[in-house]
């Protein structure tokens, strides 16, 4: 559903629609197939980070002209379905004199507003926060529609380390965020439910499927105690990664396997829609991890989407930098990144994985069939079945591992223009005199364009392909033409044998070679590469070994695994003093104090003894409901028994 401009969502033709109605259609706008919702929420606290990283002023001018280039981007609803705006946002106007909130409309955009006002600490927990803004929402409910904004969102943030998040803090939490969707939906806001569990700290891919299950699922409790209306409700909730600061990092489809799955064990069907944030991941990871989720195969019986922030305008911020004549810079970057993100969203989102099995298929079959044809070894059939079979295999090698394809690439693209250079050295008064300098140039050429590849890749991979291209259609054309004439001529050049030069007619055959790079040059650029991109995850962090992003050297490792193994020592130590922080229940739900846990302990156990049931996900310690029970319990030293809460 593409909403035209300055319609108004909630107005039916004929009969007055019913509040449940007017909510699930805009709900069911915001999810539409191939496209997301965009995050221009930031307080001005961190849009001062943000402008100080581009040396720009924080004002409330800047903040509007900022927002304002965001909005007026043209063709920006045909990937993006609304935005999510700060409150301050609303009451800002264009340069024409028009609201934000109404040009957005022209640009077939749904405006919504963040409702939470802030954040407070949790009394008795460590370190939790809580999201305030519940005592006067209504009222500003009303304002915020009165702006013309057709849904909010409400966040509550979530931490994970040895001791968080507790119980406490997760039920505190979704009784806000169900109250904040129930009020919402009252007033006829469609409520964008973010539960976001934070992606710092050392923890696995486990553990934050886990935290995550167990966060949504008390969610949903609250949302169902409150009654909030599921089909017009949307839940924005972060992609199930490893920690940042993990020793190891998972791929986009074990990312995909992870969110699914819990996304399935928790969030019922009648939900509107899912929108996955991007939290601290990279502008690639995210693009990379929402498409490997689309692409997943497995029950999704909810629309999956993206609700972007950094993750979608933080290149156009530091393409902007303030200045208004880049404004059509950034909003190109943006409008490009919407697409991306749109593909993913649809699971088409393209790497050069055909360009990598080519470029592998074609130089292994051409080495190993000119070994073989010199070493006679098989009949013509023989050669060409052997040649065959080593450039499949070595095309899937360069696909399948990533930068093996990236280097043959580029080694590629340099032996081409090796061989242009020895073709036309002569011209420049300069002549190799020996077959190490030949070969000293052309691979000089190609590592250097390898290792090149490796760092621009997709740059240097449409100059790749473009060269490639070239050089088949003129070897093409000159075998057509002259019998490959021209291309033993250059093979003479490159190998210092004597040969005639040629013609005006075979330079102009060699001509067609320069002038169809140039033309895919201008196709990819133009047309067949947009948006197309080779997936570069940062898999370490800021780890480099030749300016190669991502290669991990030995002493990173070690390094990262016994920072791992240190900070687990030390959370087993602060167990013991957070240990009885947390509440004590019996297994029929009733709080009962610290000190009579502690007398039915050494009763059972005997003095001295005190052995405690904890649960790693959420740290409540559950008693069974009889004696005989706990005794069985304590005494078992089998991790399996413990009751996990």
């Amino acid at each position: 559903m593409t909403q035209g401009p300055g319609e108004d969502l909630s107005a039916t033709p004929g009969e007055e629609p019913t509040l449940e109605e007017v909510l699930s259609k805009v709900a069911n706008a915001l999810v539409c197939p191939g496209k997301g919702i965009l995050l221009s929420d930031e307080s001005p606290a961190t849009m001062k980070k943000r402008f100080a990283d581009i040396g720009y002023y924080n004002n409330e001018e800047s903040r509007r002209l900022y927002r304002q280039m965001i909005f007026t981007t043209d063709d920006l609803g045909e990937s993006i379905s609304g935005a999510v705006l700060h409150q301050e946002t609303l009451h800002q106007r264009s340069d024409k004199g028009h609201l934000l909130t109404t040009q957005m409309k022209y640009h077939h955009l749904v405006p919504g507003v963040s409702v939470d006002i802030g954040v407070a600490p949790l009394f008795g927990s460590e370190d939790e926060l809580t999201s305030l803004g519940l005592e006067d929402l209504t009222a500003r409910c009303k304002e915020y529609k009165a702006y013309g904004c057709h849904f909010s969102k409400a966040r509550c943030v979530f931490q994970i380390n040895s001791n968080t998040p507790s119980y406490s803090a997760i039920m505190a939490n979704a009784r806000v965020l169900g109250r904040f969707a129930f009020l919402c939906q009252k007033s006829g806001l469609v409520p964008i439910v973010q539960a976001e569990i934070l992606p710092v700290g050392y923890h696995g891919l486990d553990r934050m499927q886990k935290v995550t299950e167990t966060v949504l699922s008390a969610v949903f409790k609250c949302l169902s105690d409150y009654q909030v209306f599921l089909e017009g409700c949307l839940l924005a909730v972060n992609m199930v990664t490893s920690g940042n600061s993990s020793a190891w990092k998972c791929s986009p489809q074990d990312v995909a396997m992870a969110t699914v799955t819990t996304l399935n064990r928790t969030v019922p069907p009648a939900v509107a829609g899912v929108l996955l944030l991007s939290g601290c991941l990279s502008e690639v990871e995210a693009t990379a991890n929402l498409n490997a989720i689309s692409q997943f195969i497995g029950k999704k019986p909810w629309p999956i989407t993206f609700i972007f922030g950094k993750a979608m305008h933080g290149s156009s911020l530091r393409a902007w930098k303030g200045n208004p004549e880049n404004v059509k810079i950034a909003q190109d970057i943006l409008l490009e990144k919407a697409k991306d993100n749109s593909r993913a969203a649809l699971g088409v989102y393209k790497c050069f994985k055909a360009v990598m099995f080519l470029t592998g298929f074609i130089f292994g079959s051409i080495i190993v069939y000119l070994i073989c044809l010199q070493e006679k070894l098989l009949p013509a059939y023989g050669n060409a079945g052997v040649a065959l079979g080593a450039g499949i295999l070595f095309g899937l090698i360069t696909m399948l591992v990533q930068y093996v394809g990236l280097f043959m690439t580029g080694f590629h693209t340099g032996l081409f223009l090796g061989v242009i250079s020895l073709a036309v050295a002569e011209h420049f008064y300069w002549q190799p005199s020996a077959v190490w300098m030949t070969v000293g140039v052309l691979l000089g050429g190609g590592l250097l364009f390898a290792i090149l590849n490796l760092c621009w890749q997709k740059g240097l991979t449409v100059i790749g392909t473009s060269v490639y291209g070239g050089a088949i259609m003129a070897g093409a054309l000159d075998y057509f033409v002259e019998k490959f004439l021209m291309v033993m001529w250059v093979w003479d050049r490159v190998a210092l044998h004597k040969s005639s030069p040629p013609c005006w007619f075979s330079w102009l055959i060699l001509s067609v070679w320069p002038f169809m790079i140039f033309v895919g040059l201008i196709t990819q650029w133009a047309i067949t590469g947009r948006g197309i991109y080779h997936q570069e995850c940062e898999y370490w962090g800021e780890d480099f070994i030749c300016g190669i992003k991502g290669v991990p050297s030995k002493k990173s490792r070690n390094m990262n695994i016994q920072r791992v193994r240190t900070r687990e020592q030390r959370a087993e130590l602060r167990q013991k003093k957070y240990r009885y922080l947390y509440q004590v229940r019996t297994a029929h739900g009733d709080v009962i104090s610290q000190s009579y846990v502690q007398a039915l302990q050494r009763k059972v156990c005997g003095p001295g003894e005190t052995n405690t049931l904890q649960s790693d996900s959420t740290h409540l310690t559950i008693l069974p409901a009889d004696q005989t029970q706990l005794a069985a319990l304590t005494e078992s030293e089998d991790d399996s028994r413990e009751i996990i809460g």
